[in-house]
Order: structure tokens, then C-alpha cells, then sequence
């Protein structure tokens, strides 16, 4: 079963809406705070796990965590992913993530060089994967709780 489906132009459109204006998305901004979350947020810095710090097994438990992050905050729900400049999609979180040729998800929550969102139905929960300044941050009551429960352990710098 195909659970990522490609956003149609409309809700592409309105979810960059959303990133750029509430979020103040700003891939220029020079103090590498990309994002200006408008709520209570946290941002780890993961520099640490690039290159010879990568590991395999740190990835999958970001993998493990999250998805159980997303189903806890989806209210059964659908959400959405954003690659920046690229494809983005609607999925289930409730369902396995769909991954590519390689055996990557189509839209990593650890970021592969580039600026990924994953944002609740809702609007009220966000994460922002940012490859170029290796930090992962998120915003949002429910997904700051759910984090605390499902802490990976690739949240060890805590930046805010």
C-alpha cells in the first residue's frame, strides 16, 4: 500500500505558506536560526553524528522514536513532509514510512543536506530538519511532550 502521496499544487502551496510567513522560514538568515518558531520550541544540535560520527544504529532509534512521536501527535491524522525545493507529501504516520530505491525514507527526519519540515494536519506541531546547520528542532506542545517520552538518543546537545 502506498502510504506517501505527493501534495497536489493548493496544499503545497499553503503549507510553504504557512513555513515561510508563521514560521519566518529564511534558508538566507545568517545566525543559522532558519526558523523563528512563534511557540515554546527545542533545537539539538547534531553536528556530532555527520561524517565518521554517523551511526546506523543512532538513526534508527531517531527513526523508531519519531514514528512513535508522530502517531502519539497525528490525533489519527495524516501528516505532511517538505523537502525544500523538492517533493513533498501527506502520509499516515501510523503506517511505515515509505522509503526510496536506496532503502531511505522518501523524506528523512535526519536530514540529508538539506531543509525538511514534517508538520501536524493541524499546524500546531513541527519539526525542522536542518541539513545544513545539522540541527534538529521542533515546536509544539504535544510534540515537545512526546519527545519526552520517546527521547532518541541523538538528542545529547540540547542548543534551546
Amino acid at each position: 500500500m502506498k502510504n506517501w502521496t505527493e501534495l497536489g499544487k493548493l496544499e503545497y502551496d499553503l503549507l510553504w505558506d504557512f513555513v515561510y510567513e508563521t514560521l519566518r522560514f529564511s534558508p538566507s538568515r545568517s545566525n543559522k536560526e532558519c526558523v523563528l518558531f512563534p511557540a515554546d520550541y527545542r533545537y539539538y544540535d547534531i553536528s556530532d553524528f555527520f561524517g565518521p560520527g554517523f551511526s546506523e544504529s543512532l538513526y534508527d532509534d531517531l527513526l523508531r522514536c519519531t514514528e512513535k512521536v508522530f502517531i502519539e501527535i497525528s490525533k489519527k491524522n495524516i501528516m505532511y513532509a517538505l523537502d525544500w525545493q523538492h517533493e513533498c507529501y501527506s502520509f499516515d504516520p501510523k503506517l511505515p514510512f515509505e522509503q526510496d530505491n536506496f532503502g531511505e525514507s522518501l523524506i528523512p527526519i535526519f536530514p540529508n543536506g538539506d531543509y525538511l519540515f514534517f508538520i501536524t494536519k493541524d499546524l500546531k506541531n513541527v519539526i525542522f530538519a536542518d541539513g545544513i546547520n545539522r540541527r534538529i528542532s521542533f515546536c509544539g506542545a504535544d510534540l515537545i511532550k512526546a519527545y519526552e517520552r520517546h527521547k532518541p538518543n541523538i538528542f545529547i546537545k540540547q542548543i534551546h
